[in-house]
């Protein structure tokens, strides 16, 4: 991916010097391109009315500009296409959504997006309130590339009126875990609900099976190290216990053939009592179930060299301005607008955990955004979500890897396909 995006480098050797800070009305115009990957720009969920108010707002305030949105909707895998292939035929919009770690490394690599630091530089009220953790992963160099919107996180969520109805309890261990999904299964209840259609969420309780049966050694040195040690037996065995997962029916039994959109309806209305996601979904669950709504650790499993406290974490959802920007100006203007205190009370006001410091939020805040905004904090250990730090190319390919499982293959064969995959790649 970074070589086929520097094929074309030479295009975009201009730019790159920050625009002072906008003006409050006025003094800009024209075309600003903004792209966005959001599932469903047609939902009612508080994340895209979020967008939509973007959009209407910045108008708004900026009369003179036309923000042109480009959405790519299906999840972030269509997204991704897109973004990769549409950059790597010089086709860049002003401003665009990106992830960070590996997935935003050929970006930088092949010189396709800016450095921010002078943007926030020329900006200090702006820069206070940014959280300089977040921008570590959008960091090379000293120089970031990328400010992410969302601190984040992928949990077990959980409906509270569904367990009481079955008079189970939040699970402790792997076997009482077991045992409450069999308990749904004599019920007609699938226990989780599970969409790969789009191949990235049934990774979910495969990573966070590793970590509990693993920790974070091998982890650190084969994702984050990119060391070629996908038929390390650690990763197998993980598949195998999944698979025993997947064979006591704990998911739908059409995994690969669901979509999540309908996981995430399914759940919100009462269908499944369990599903793994996004604290980026939390605010349409807070909104479909309120108090019923609830999330806990995944049990630690026995012999496992993991934590119950570790946890999957992130900070995602990165904004970025191409190299070669046609409006610098404007699109300087509506990455400042969309990081505004403002907006960003908006979003924490509906539950998503943001970036930036302490904005003068909802004092009715639901419990549980401060529940797992603090598991997410307190974290033992925090796991990167795999595919990101892979890169776009050899993170997908784990996540093909993981539907085989899905597909009662062997995962022995399966890591080793991959393995030889990232020998290509990464050696």
């Amino acid at each position: 991916m970074i070589a086929i995006l520097a094929v074309s480098s030479v295009l975009w050797a201009g730019g790159g010097k920050q625009a002072a800070p906008a003006a409050a009305s006025g003094g800009l115009s024209g075309t600003v391109t903004f792209w966005q990957g959001l599932a469903d720009m047609s939902a009612t969920t508080p994340d895209v009315q979020w967008w939509k108010d973007n959009y209407r707002l910045f108008q708004e305030k900026y009369p003179n500009v036309k923000l042109e949105v480009t959405n790519t909707p299906g999840g972030g895998t269509n997204y991704q296409t897109k973004i990769y292939t549409e950059l790597a035929a010089g086709n860049a919009p002003d401003i665009f959504k990106t992830w960070l770690t590996g997935r935003l490394e050929p970006f930088v690599t092949a010189g396709r997006v800016q450095a921010l630091n002078g943007f926030l530089d020329a900006r200090p009220e702006l820069k206070k309130s940014i959280n300089p953790e977040a921008l570590k992963l959008a960091t090379w160099d000293g120089k970031f590339y990328a400010i992410p919107n969302q601190k984040s996180g992928e949990l077990l969520f959980y409906n509270k009126k569904m367990f009481a109805d079955q008079n189970v309890q939040v699970p402790k261990t792997y076997d009482e875990f077991m045992a409450l999904c069999a308990k749904f299964n004599a019920a007609g209840i699938v226990p989780i609900a599970m969409g790969g259609a789009q191949i990235w969420p049934p990774a979910m309780p495969y990573m966070i099976l590793f970590g509990r049966m693993n920790g974070p050694a091998l982890y650190e040195e084969v994702v984050m190290g990119h060391k070629a040690k996908f038929d390390d037996p650690a990763l197998a065995q993980t598949g195998a216990k999944l698979q025993e997962m997947i064979k006591a029916n704990v998911f739908n039994s059409n995994v690969n053939a669901m979509n999540m959109e309908e996981c995430r309806a399914g759940f919100g209305n009462g269908k499944y009592p369990m599903l793994f996601d996004g604290v980026w979904s939390l605010g349409r669950y807070v909104q479909a179930l309120g108090d019923d709504l609830g999330f806990f650790p995944f049990p630690t499993i026995p012999g496992g060299k993991g934590s119950i406290d570790d946890q999957l974490v992130n900070w995602d959802d990165g904004y970025a301005i191409s190299v070669g920007a046609k409006n610098q100006a404007g699109a300087e203007a509506f990455l400042e607008f969309i990081f505004s205190k403002e907006r960003q009370t908006e979003q924490a006001n509906f539950g998503n955990l943001i970036t930036t410091f302490n904005p003068p939020t909802n004092t009715n805040l639901p419990k549980i955004v401060t529940e797992v905004s603090t598991a997410i904090d307190n974290a033992t250990y925090g796991y990167i979500p795999w595919d990101n730090p892979m890169g776009s190319g050899l993170g997908n390919e784990f996540n093909l890897a993981v539907q085989r499982l899905y597909n009662h293959e062997d995962p022995v064969k399966i890591f080793q396909d991959l393995n030889k995959q990232a020998k290509v790649e990464w050696e």
